[in-house]
């Protein structure tokens, strides 16, 4: 889980996982012996880059052709992120149509009443 906001993000997300993959072969073993290899990031922060993205996006290397049902190059890469502070307001949200007071959600949730206002 990443606390603080490190710049250059998702760079430093492919360079770990690019770590890891090299590492499920040694020298001279053969490519088809690399493992998928999945990465997760859960942030306690907004991803300049994935605004406008739900609270948790899946990344793949896909082909670039506009047309429907873009080839996956392959499926040993693959990215999970996990937004939390979307996921709260959308949790906040759910509770307010439910019916739940301000100070019961802020109780539940410890994030400040002035924040669950605004959302």
């Amino acid at each position: 889980m990443q606390v603080a906001y490190k710049s250059n993000m998702i760079k430093r997300m492919l360079y770990y996982w690019a770590r890891q993959y090299a590492k499920n072969i040694k020298k001279s073993e053969k490519y088809s012996e690399l493992k998928r290899t999945i990465g997760v990031l859960i942030a306690n922060f907004e991803i300049e880059e994935l605004k406008g993205k739900g609270f948790h996006s899946k990344w793949k290397i896909k082909d670039n052709d506009e047309g429907i049902g873009k080839t996956v190059l392959t499926d040993d890469l693959e990215f999970h992120i996990i937004e939390l502070p979307k996921l709260h307001q959308i949790i906040i949200q759910k509770m307010k149509q439910a019916g739940i007071k301000v100070e019961k959600i802020a109780k539940i949730t410890g994030i400040s009443k002035e924040e669950i206002e605004k959302i």
